[in-house]
């Protein structure tokens, strides 16, 4: 799973062995431990889970999603995924 800083473009890339919503925001709860808790977050339609959403809408953070098939709008996250891709084959 990977998260972006749209201000700086600061990766951090975080591993995840299950895509449920509960592993999912028990990352997103580390990271927000680490970095601090943003003010809106925009995710990728991975992201939809109802339980998910209520969580950040409960910590005020403001979601909103891309649009399917976006490239422009997941440009940033694509870019890391392919540099962790090539480092890990490596």
């Amino acid at each position: 799973m990977t998260a972006i800083d749209k201000l700086t473009k600061f990766p951090a890339v975080y591993r995840i062995t299950n895509r449920n919503w509960k592993a999912k925001k028990t990352i997103i709860m580390e990271h927000f431990a680490k970095f601090g808790k943003p003010k809106n977050m925009i995710m990728d339609n991975k992201f939809k889970a109802e339980q998910l959403i209520q969580y950040l809408n409960s910590e005020n953070i403001e979601v909103h999603h891309t649009k399917p098939n976006s490239h422009t709008a997941n440009a940033d996250i694509e870019t890391s995924s392919n540099l962790v891709g090539k480092t890990n084959r490596n």
